[in-house]
């Protein structure tokens, strides 16, 4: 049972990436001919958007269920949110991958069925379907995907549900990704990251009460570059890890710079959803944070809401574990993501963090003003701390602060800012700076052990931004 739950994915039941990859890996080890076809649903948002979240996870069930019932022979998983991925098993030539494609597609050229009320009801979906063929396309899973990732691109730069076999001529798009994969991998062992720290203010004092850690890149050519540049295209090209191992270095470096930091404070930062069940990065995090409590205690970890979805009971395993080193975790992009809200309820968090989305329109747009309202109230009930992001008003100050919001981001208060300027906010003298590093057991540089004793570290700490309520009398998880 456990090993299923590892190895499938939450929600529909389908073969993770994890064992999706170790799966063609197997082929390829075999020499065995096969296709490789990534499906992506059409403007899957607007499924959630227009029939609600619980119609948009029976649509990724109904999905599951049809890629699976097609042939037995072939092996399906769920790649990401509503990206799936099929290994046609036996398509020696590109005719014989063109024909078994073709089943697939023709999933979505009829409405699919999907649970509900009153026996179900069935709703039209689209999808566009890339396919690369091993070995004619490439010899490596690499290789594989990159090339079935340009064929998706081109179906889905074509008007309505489409599908795109990989073209030679497709080829230098191919090499300009292997370009951009080789300069980020640069980038990141040769320090041309840097990181903002955005502000976390209380709205009721507008304290500084945090922070949330955000990557640039400071590219040799093309000046700053934002996350949007690069972070999702490090995702799908397994640099992610990587990423996040030297953001969390980064962060617990500066955290260890101080003898001491203001009651309550976190610096938050974000944490990708095949991270959660990263065995080197948990081990890492672990035995790090074990030794070196209180970094941990100054440590906040944000996993996106779709993200903390995709395998709940994965999710809950490794949550837990943060929180019990005495790291607060947060959910990011509250109301987003591709699932019920009722899943919430599985998971053990301490902040809930409002997708801006939502804070735009208020408070003047009644839609938004309702949805932001029954999102504080969920996180009221469950005892979660509630952070909007995006206030860039005083009006959206005034009317999260009057219906209970207790944090907020936003250019408002603050933009991000160099780790110096969040000190000058935070108004910490230079004589109290000192910077220590160390070489953990699996070597991340932090800080170093001792000197955690030195600074008076106490198990017993328990600070307000970031954590649950608790009855009187208790202790935190970890403490």
């Amino acid at each position: 049972m456990i090993k299923f739950e590892i190895e499938h994915d939450g929600l529909t039941g389908l073969n993770n990436r994890v064992r999706f990859h170790e799966a063609a890996r197997e082929e390829i080890r075999s020499e065995n001919p096969f296709a490789l076809a990534f499906i992506d649903i059409d403007d899957f948002r607007h499924v959630n958007n227009r029939e609600g979240y619980q119609a948009g996870d029976e649509v990724l069930v109904a999905v599951a269920r049809g890629l699976a019932g097609i042939d037995e022979n072939d092996c399906v998983g769920r790649m990401g949110a509503d990206l799936f991925a099929v290994l046609i098993r036996g398509s020696a030539s590109r005719d014989a991958a063109v024909r078994a494609v073709e089943s697939y597609a023709e999933l979505f050229r009829r409405p699919l069925r999907i649970a509900g009320p009153e026996g179900g009801r069935t709703l039209a979906v689209g999808a566009s379907i890339g396919v690369a063929g091993y070995p004619a396309d490439g010899r490596s899973l690499e290789d594989l995907i990159g090339r079935a990732e340009v064929a998706l691109k081109a179906a889905k730069s074509v008007a309505g549900s489409a599908t795109s076999m990989f073209e030679a001529s497709m080829d230098s798009v191919v090499k300009e990704t292997a370009l951009r994969v080789s300069e980020l991998a640069a980038a990141i062992a040769d320090d041309q990251l840097v990181l903002a720290y955005q502000p976390t203010f209380e709205l009721a004092t507008r304290r500084i009460a945090g922070a949330e850690a955000l990557v640039r890149w400071d590219h040799p050519i093309r000046g700053r570059l934002p996350p949007s540049e690069f972070i999702d295209f490090a995702e799908r090209n397994d640099l992610i890890g990587a990423l996040t191992f030297w953001v969390f270095r980064r962060v617990a470096r500066d955290l260890a710079s101080r003898r001491t930091w203001p009651p309550g404070f976190r610096i938050y930062f974000n944490v990708a959803a095949r991270m959660l069940d990263d065995v080197p990065f948990i081990t890492m995090l672990d035995e790090s944070l074990r030794t070196n409590p209180r970094v941990a205690a100054h440590l906040g970890i944000e996993v996106t809401e779709s993200a903390a979805m995709q395998n709940v009971e994965r999710s809950m395993t490794t949550i837990d574990l943060f929180r019990r080193l005495g790291v607060s975790v947060a959910i990011d992009d509250f109301g987003t993501g591709h699932s019920s809200l009722s899943y919430l309820k599985n998971l053990v968090v301490d902040v809930i963090k409002i997708d801006r989305s939502f804070i735009s329109g208020l408070p003047g747009d009644d839609r938004d003003n309702a949805i932001v309202e029954m999102m504080l109230r969920i996180t009221d009930r469950f005892g979660f701390a509630s952070l909007a992001e995006g206030i860039e008003t005083e009006a959206q100050l005034s009317w999260l602060r009057e219906h209970g919001c207790r944090y907020g981001q936003g250019y408002l208060v603050a933009k991000p800012e160099a780790f110096e300027v969040l000190l000058d906010r935070l108004q910490m003298t230079s004589s109290a700076r000192r910077v220590t590093h160390f070489v953990s057991p699996v070597g991340v540089r932090g800080l170093e052990p001792a000197a955690c004793s030195a600074a008076g570290a106490s198990g017993n700490e328990w600070l307000p931004f970031g954590g649950r309520r608790l009855a009187k009398g208790t202790r935190p998880p970890g403490s």
